[in-house]
Formats: C-alpha cells, structure tokens, sequence
C-alpha cells in the first residue's frame, strides 16, 4: 500500500467550483493531504499509511525523494497532528522479538534484506505509548534497537532501552558504524 505523491491528484478530483469538488477537497484539507492552498502536502514523496490495532489508517509518513529539498523543506513528511499507528502491525504478532529502527525507510531497508520483524518510533524522541501498548498486547520478549549511531541517537537508544526493560523485556542495541543510521549503512555497504 505504497505511494507517491506526484502531483497529479488535484487533476483527478471533481473540479473547485463543483459541489462536489469543493465538499472532497475540503475534507481532503481537513485530514491533511491537500495544504489550504490546495497542493498536495505530500508532492514529491514516497508515502506510506500507518495503521492501529483495527487496521484502520491513522497517519501517513511521507519520504521526499529528491536529494536536496527546498531550502527550509523537510525531507520526512507527516499528516498533521499526532503521531498514531504501529508500522509493521503484523510482525508484532507473529515474532517474539522485534527491531525498533528510528524511521520508516530504515524498517524498510532491513525489509528488504529480508528481516520482517521489525517496526519503528517517529524519529528518535518517537517511541509512543501506543508502540509500548503493542508490544505488550503482542508478548513481545526481546527488543534491538537500531536507532542512528549519532550522539542524539545513542541517548535516545538508552532512554528507549531503560522504558522497555522498566516493562520487563530484554533489550538489545544494534551498534551501526559512527554517524550512521540502518539505511545509509546498507547503501555504504552496497557501494551505491
């Protein structure tokens, strides 16, 4: 259930002056997905929905794709409000043990290298209640933790570490080189 924005969504909706043009787009205003000016919050981006317990969509990360964002623009992207849902619901179920990476595109890249039992804060500081309600619903036992080798990374990775453990589960860091996250790992180490 992938995306990318690519503006186009405003061409495929009834037009403004329409009832039923203006009644979409302002609902699509009110969730996030249109600004007030009516572009698309996410043009540009990857997006990715994230689910609760009821697999209902609660939030959408978006990824821009370009490598150098406006200046001022942010390259991960959010519905506004705030951040609900468990991404990767289904590993929770069926592992005992999970990796918790800092964002999406890092849960994704080990994905990728075939690791499916993991899921992800919102960005460092992002470890909701939610994640820690989930883990407890689901049994999960042991937890590795592969947020950013950086200094905000590694304080962020402790504090998450003694919250898991205070909850009873072990708790493990994945140790990734200096100044790195999973995904700039893997593509350093796939010479891309």
């Amino acid at each position: 259930k992938l995306g990318f924005s690519n503006r186009t969504l405003g061409l495929r909706l009834p037009k403004v002056n329409r009832r039923a043009g203006w009644a979409l787009r302002s609902q699509l205003q009110r969730i996030g997905i249109l600004r007030p000016n009516g572009h698309e919050h996410f043009r540009g981006a990857a997006t990715f929905p994230i689910h609760d317990q009821d697999n209902r969509i609660v939030q959408v990360y978006g990824r821009l794709t370009t490598r150098s964002p406006k200046p001022g623009a942010h390259a991960h992207l959010y519905l506004p409000g705030e951040k609900r849902g468990v991404f990767n619901l289904m590993a929770l179920a069926t592992a005992r043990d999970v990796i918790v990476t800092k964002s999406i595109v890092d849960a994704l890249t080990l994905w990728c290298a075939d690791i499916r039992n993991v899921t992800c804060a919102w960005g460092l500081d992002g470890f909701t209640d939610e994640h820690l309600v989930a883990f407890q619903e689901h049994a999960i036992e042991r937890v590795l933790i592969a947020f950013d080798r950086t200094e905000p990374g590694d304080k962020a990775a402790q504090e998450l570490s003694a919250r898991l453990a205070d909850k009873g589960m072990q708790v493990f860091g994945i140790v990734l080189p200096q100044g790195l996250d999973v995904n700039d790992y893997a593509v350093s180490e796939s010479g891309q």
